[in-house]
């Protein structure tokens, strides 16, 4: 199992409310362009990886959360519009 790199508290606390609101956003991922979809929950992969539980137009994706860059809501709401995740060392 890899070890997880240390996401922020506040950044969890986020990603939750994204969740909560099912709200469709917009992710850049590390060495992808991007991705959209609606936010669904926070799970495990098989490797026991912290993901975000995506759904896209072409069905459910998991999303490392490690591998984040921002997260940008893609609806006015009074909660979020972007979050920002350190890069990795």
């Amino acid at each position: 199992m890899k070890l997880d790199a240390m996401i922020s508290c506040d950044r969890y606390d986020d990603i939750e409310v994204l969740c909560v609101y099912h709200y469709p956003i917009r992710l850049d991922i590390e060495g992808e362009l991007s991705v959209e979809g609606v936010a669904l929950d926070t799970t495990r992969n098989t490797d026991g990886e912290e993901c975000l539980l995506l759904q896209t137009s072409s069905g459910e994706q998991q999303i490392v959360l490690d591998h984040l860059i921002q997260i940008e809501v893609l609806v006015e709401n009074p909660h979020l519009r972007k979050i920002q995740f350190q890069p990795s060392a």
